[in-house]
């Protein structure tokens, strides 16, 4: 196996989580801003910026140092847009880094900052602790709560009062295996991913009770690998879902049948499939991805793949010079309106992946040559910074 196919071999949910936590960057409702974590490796700082894209602003409005090694953060609007979410959680290298290169170290905490600053930055302790399933994605907001997967279930967050439910999963759907549970939302719906044994299992969590009804089960085929980062479409019929020794292809599911298959990569241009997007108009589906940029370098990028089967489009926004790390630690997010795409380099973790100018990228989709433009990061300790943990 060469090097480039060994940087691309897929892996399970559980040893690639460490690596692709808590790097989308998220838009906010009306689509006007963008926040996203930064980490910094020298000061292991961990803060959170806003993008106003309108007056073409950065700053620094949270920031929280480790107290090991790592602080992990993921990033979420209110749905009226008034404020910004922040999940944050610790971590420590582990002694088998090629795997699991940190682990939790604990607390995990939110944060609830206002956007026009006239309010107080609200912090609240999630106890019984999700551990890192609790930020495998962005956590979804519904109305008032926040919700959680993790190693004990399902948990419910209220952003004003702090009060706690958590749901276990000791029978039925998602049973097996639910440490390996995370959340998703999509349009004030809320859905869980699982990994299994033998299966990966999409389904339903309902807001108020917490519990799961199975949507989907896809068995697990030898040397088939799935990538954790389901994409459901608005009215909830249809499933996406990437799967393959290198993510080489994606899967429709529609009612809980397989619709279709589309091919991403090939064996002789591997690509790895990060989270993916459906577009508005439901015709493509957008994709983070990485693939080989030859002399061991690796290329950030994403793809927009259509339904039809016509050729996939693949849109190149950076190089890394140093990737050694399992999955794929790299995410895109859409507008609301559907015209852009954002992605950020600023939060890779970890001493296997090196990048020498960390930039927020945003790409008009309006536009035929899909023009970037890249957004650098500066130096944590030259930026003035906003809220900070207590």
């Amino acid at each position: 196996m060469n090097i480039q196919h060994r940087i691309f071999a897929a892996i399970g949910i559980g040893a690639f989580i460490i690596c692709v936590l808590a790097c989308r960057p998220s838009f906010s409702p009306d689509g006007k801003k963008v926040v996203f974590p930064v980490f910094d490796a020298k000061t292991k700082q961990t803060s959170v910026m806003l993008y106003d894209r309108e007056t073409r602003r950065l700053e620094s409005i949270f920031t929280r140092p480790a107290q090991n090694d790592v602080v992990y953060a993921a990033t979420v609007w209110t749905p009226d847009g008034k404020h910004v979410v922040i999940a944050t959680i610790e971590g420590e290298e582990a002694g088998d880094k090629s795997k699991r290169p940190f682990m939790v170290a604990g607390p995990f905490m939110v944060a609830v900052l206002s956007v026009d600053r006239k309010g107080p930055t609200r912090f609240l302790h999630v106890p019984g602790n999700p551990g890192m399933m609790g930020l495998y994605h962005q956590p979804p907001i519904i109305g008032k709560h926040m919700f959680l997967g993790g190693e004990s279930g399902i948990t419910r967050l209220d952003l004003e009062t702090g009060e706690i439910k958590t749901a276990t999963v000791t029978q039925g759907p998602a049973s097996e295996n639910s440490e390996n549970l995370s959340v998703f939302g999509k349009c004030e719906r809320l859905y869980y991913f699982v990994d299994k044994k033998e299966v990966v299992e999409i389904g339903t969590v309902d807001p108020e009770t917490l519990r799961c009804q199975a949507l989907l089960e896809i068995g697990k085929n030898e040397g088939s690998e799935f990538s954790g980062f389901p994409a459901v479409t608005k009215d909830g019929t249809r499933i996406a879902l990437a799967v393959g020794k290198e993510n080489q292809r994606i899967l429709i599911y529609r009612g809980g049948v397989l619709e279709g298959t589309l091919a991403v990569g090939t064996t002789d241009e591997p690509i790895n499939i990060g989270n993916l997007l459906w577009s508005s108009d439901e015709k493509l589906i957008y994709a983070a991805h990485l693939k080989p940029a030859g002399e061991g370098k690796v290329e950030c990028g994403f793809c927009e793949i259509p339904l039809s089967g016509a050729k996939l489009r693949k849109t190149p926004l950076c190089v890394l010079e140093k990737y050694n790390a399992p999955g794929v630690p790299f995410e895109i997010a859409l507008s609301p309106d559907g015209k852009c795409i954002a992605a950020s380099t600023a939060n890779f973790v970890g001493r296997s992946i090196d990048v020498e100018n960390p930039a927020l990228y945003l790409v008009d989709l309006t536009r035929a040559k899909r023009p970037v433009t890249k957004i650098p990061v500066s130096k944590l300790k030259s930026v003035k910074s906003g809220a900070k943990v207590p």
